[in-house]
């Protein structure tokens, strides 16, 4: 039988790298095979080769000097490159596009250096509402409260909020109290515009003969991006502040109600402080309103420094209930209006909230009157000869806005007022005997 002879190393090498070339081709030799079968054929003595294995084991591919493992002279092209990532070197002006698919895992890792991040794109921070703020932050902690929508950083034991304000241009419109409807005109080109509103507050109670008056509540805040129609006209009302000793017919302007049904003793409680809105006029739409706040009850009562009778502020979503603090008696304190039902009056002679208005004692004058809002608050109402109610506040709204918040203030202290659109002294609750804060209402575009 014929005996092939045996192949001296350079043909051997040619033949084998003729053989792989045509597999190599159809991508059917994997490359730990390759180097199994290159391994059994003799080294290569001409410089010239294509593939090349040194006396060390080193192979190099159009090279016959390889100083690695493996050398490649030219351009790899792969779809997948394995290992555990331990090492990875670019020198030269090569560049290496790496998906980032790594993350921390656990709970508590930390990075440590500068972070420069070389994009168009955007960094998407943590985020949550109030209520999940972390429990044990580290200074520097930096979030994005969804409730009050605006970026906040933990520092030294207490969140601090950077309010995000929109910005259309250096355009804006600041309307104040008169007592009597405004109007904005949407200029031309203009299809958007950033509306915020302040309520008015409650007047506080007076002591009128007893021994404690209590604080009017605050107004609330409102605020949205409404689309709009280049050169129509808008409704602007801004709330006027409850007063004291009001007559009965003497509503304050958005609704805030008198603490009185008559004009016979009106000596005692707050009235309430009237909402602020912007309304399209053509359907009478409102759409923006912060609610106002409820006027301040009178107590003989020393709780809480006889300030336990205060009106509820305006609201948000609902506005806070009036206070009534002498003996627990809370029910006696106007309700604050929802988004579906005005506020009920106190036990006993309370007022409901009318549409828009707040509501007023029944049957004698003896409690705080109800803020004007979406839905008006609920007078406070006379439990016996030791304490008379505050009122509740009116609620907030905002319809089919972008950007939108209504929020709720707290006893006389009206919300946001570290917003850069806010004056000093706007919606806040009357002290004693004193008239409540007017409301205000500012546009930008």
């Amino acid at each position: 039988m014929m005996r092939t002879p045996p192949l001296d190393g350079h043909t051997g090498n040619a033949l084998v790298r003729r053989w792989l070339s045509g597999r190599l081709a159809v991508g059917l030799i994997p490359l730990a095979l390759i180097l199994v079968l290159i391994s059994n054929v003799p080294h290569a003595q001409g410089s010239g080769d294509a593939l090349f294995i040194d006396q060390d084991g080193n192979v190099g591919i159009g090279t016959s000097r390889p100083a690695a493992k493996l050398e490649i002279e030219g351009t790899v092209k792969a779809k997948e490159f394995q290992g555990d990532g331990t090492a990875l070197t670019v020198e030269g002006k090569g560049s290496v596009r790496e998906a980032l698919d790594r993350k921390l895992e656990k709970a508590g890792d930390t990075m440590t250096g500068d972070l420069t991040i070389n994009s168009t794109g955007a960094v998407t921070m943590p985020s949550g509402t109030s209520e999940q703020r972390p429990a044990s932050p580290r200074n520097g902690a930096l979030r994005y409260n969804t409730t009050t929508k605006a970026v906040e950083v933990f520092l030294e034991g207490m969140w601090f909020s950077y309010d995000t304000t929109l910005s259309f241009g250096n355009n804006v419109k600041v309307f104040q109290a008169t007592g009597a409807d405004q109007t904005f005109t949407v200029p031309a080109g203009v299809t958007r515009i950033f509306v915020k509103t302040w309520g008015a507050a409650g007047a506080g109670g007076t002591q009128g003969g007893w021994t404690h008056g209590s604080y009017g509540g605050g107004g609330g805040f409102s605020r949205g991006v409404l689309t709009v129609t280049p050169g129509e006209t808008l409704t602007v009302m801004v709330g006027r502040g409850g007063r004291v000793n009001q007559k009965k017919d003497d509503v304050s302007y958005g609704g805030g109600a008198p603490a009185t049904n008559n004009d016979v003793d009106n000596r005692y409680c707050g009235g309430g402080g009237g909402r602020s809105a912007v309304v399209r006029p053509a359907d009478r739409v409102q759409l923006i309103v912060a609610g106002g706040g409820g006027g301040g009850g009178s107590t003989r009562s020393a709780a809480l420094g006889g300030k336990g009778n205060s009106g509820g502020a305006g609201g948000g979503l609902p506005g806070e209930n009036g206070y009534s603090a002498y003996d627990g008696k809370f029910r006696f304190g106007g309700r604050g209006g929802g988004q579906d039902l005005e506020g009920a009056g106190g036990e006993t002679n309370g007022g409901f909230g009318s549409g828009l208005d707040g509501g007023r004692p029944q049957t004698n004058s003896y409690g705080g009157g109800g803020g004007g809002g979406w839905k008006g608050g609920g007078s406070g109402a006379y439990s016996e000869p030791n304490t008379m109610g505050g009122g509740g506040g009116g609620s907030g709204y905002v319809r089919n806005a972008s950007y939108a918040l209504t929020i709720t203030g707290t006893q006389r202290q009206c919300p946001m007022q570290d917003d850069r659109d806010y004056v000093p002294g706007v919606g806040i609750g009357g002290d004693v005997a004193k008239p409540g804060g007017d409301g205000l209402v500012v546009i930008r575009w």
